[in-house]
């Protein structure tokens, strides 16, 4: 993607930012639970596991999302790094085994919590990031929280702030290989996308079966895709699960349109 169209694209995002913090402000004021999501079903239906169990592998031993994640990083038990995107991240880490993660942080534009939800996620060593997670001041910051530590679990499910960011499927995948950049080796991704047009959608869902292909073995990539209302302009959302694996790229590989279309 070159700069001016990137540039147009982010411009387009910072426009929406103060707005977004205004809904999410009303939203999470008036009990609109979706914008803290834990990992496991409930009765709201908006867990990571009512969305995401459906592109796990789940079988006998690897019954829930939650044991599938715990024993695929066993031999991170204790000094696991979590980080959710677009979102507080208490509730999710929360639901986890306790002691499992080492550190856990959520990066959202709006931190909602009382002082003691501050005060119990301070025990189980979870921090807060008021920042744009799509932003590059907040993917520094992001890093800056790091120090020298890869990342085992990255999750991301963003809801009302998600219908301002582009479908342009460049912008995406740009954002998508940031955070694939911070993913330690057997790390796992669990992504939901954006409100996605029609043609863009089929641009990502041609790169997806591609990279499925030509990285068997060394990335573990498994998806699906849901219609949504096209009253709004929009096509669909995918929500993605992504593990690498030895020998992974150190890069996510490239959308190339013309390798594609």
């Amino acid at each position: 993607m070159n700069k001016e169209k990137f540039g147009s694209l982010r411009n387009a995002v910072q426009k929406t930012r103060e707005t977004v913090k205004d809904n999410v402000n009303w939203e999470t004021g008036n009990n609109w639970g979706i914008y803290e999501s834990g990992l496991n079903r409930d009765e709201r239906g908006d867990s990571y596991a009512e969305l995401f169990s459906s592109v796990v592998p789940l079988d006998a031993k690897l019954t829930n999302l939650k044991k599938y994640i715990e024993i695929k990083l066993k031999s991170h038990k204790g000094q696991a790094v979590g980080i959710e995107v677009g979102g507080q991240g208490s509730r999710l880490f929360r639901d986890f085994s306790p002691g499992f993660f080492e550190k856990t942080l959520g990066v959202v534009l709006v931190d909602k919590r009382d002082e003691d939800q501050k005060s119990a996620d301070e025990k189980m060593k979870h921090s807060v990031l008021v920042e744009d997670a799509f932003s590059s001041k907040g993917y520094r910051e992001v890093k800056k929280w790091l120090g020298e530590s890869k990342v085992n679990l990255i999750c991301e499910k963003m809801h009302g702030a998600s219908y301002d960011i582009p479908s342009d499927p460049d912008y995406l995948w740009l954002n998508l290989s940031r955070w694939y950049r911070l993913l330690d080796n057997h790390g796992i991704m669990l992504i939901q996308s954006p409100p996605i047009k029609k043609h863009d959608m089929e641009t990502l869902m041609d790169w997806l079966v591609l990279t499925k292909h030509n990285f068997q073995g060394f990335l573990d990539v498994d998806w699906r895709s849901e219609t949504i209302s096209p009253k709004i302009n929009r096509f669909g959302r995918i929500w993605l699960r992504l593990e690498k694996h030895d020998g992974a790229p150190k890069e996510l590989p490239k959308l190339e349109r013309n390798k594609i279309n």
